[in-house]
């Protein structure tokens, strides 16, 4: 009869051979039930080169590299959207998702938006389908990013799809901006014209006595 000691020493000798016999092979798989076994792993590979690693406190998947607390290469797909918060976050030129703030003291060379007015008279606004959707798919509201580009490049972005192809985009939400100034100017002109009516009328008034 084995002494449980004895026992022990066979499981391990069966499982350095197996590991052994694996690591010889170049490929391992690793089945986990939480919340054993304990442990830790620094790298996780699955089939198809995806990757779950950590690295210095970091979680990249698809990477492993990851340069931030959570790094994904690759797109993000999300099932449910909840439309119960007030925040937008924003992406960086490296890519980096975060908050964007508006306070007056985190900014500087602040300049005046020039000729709102034509700006906003160069844009036009559009109903569409996009190329993948049916026909008869309802349609979109919006603009084209290539015009305004053309008068307001801070408000445009590119982007890439898998295929490497380079499209552009467009910050709808800076564009209440514009529009704000633009009334603003609408409005001087309409204030100056209602001037000069007044000014006209009065002429007018003045040669008939």
């Amino acid at each position: 009869m084995f002494k449980p000691i004895h026992i022990i020493g066979i499981a391990m000798f069966f499982i350095l051979s197996l590991f052994s016999f694996v690591f010889s092979q170049e490929s391992m798989t690793i089945t986990t039930y939480y919340p054993s076994p304990y442990g830790s792993y620094n790298e996780l590979t699955t089939t198809g080169n995806t990757y779950l690693a950590t690295t210095s406190g970091n979680v990249g998947i698809g990477t492993t590299t990851p340069g931030q607390k959570l790094e994904v290469n690759g797109r993000i797909r999300m099932d449910l959207w909840s439309a119960d918060g007030n925040i937008v976050v924003y992406k960086n030129a490296s890519g980096d998702i975060g908050v964007q703030s508006s306070d007056v003291r985190m900014k500087k060379n602040i300049t005046k938006i020039e000729n709102p007015l034509d700006v906003v008279l160069a844009l036009n606004g559009i109903k569409f389908n996009w190329v993948n959707e049916p026909d008869n798919a309802q349609k979109k509201l919006g603009v084209i990013a290539q015009d305004v580009q053309k008068v307001l490049p801070e408000a445009v972005f590119t982007s890439k799809n898998e295929k490497g192809e380079e499209y552009l985009g467009v910050h709808y939400e800076k564009l209440p901006v514009v529009i704000i100034e633009a009334v603003k100017a609408q409005q001087q002109e309409i204030q100056a014209l209602k001037q000069e009516v007044d000014r006209l009328s009065k002429k007018v008034y003045s040669s008939k006595e």
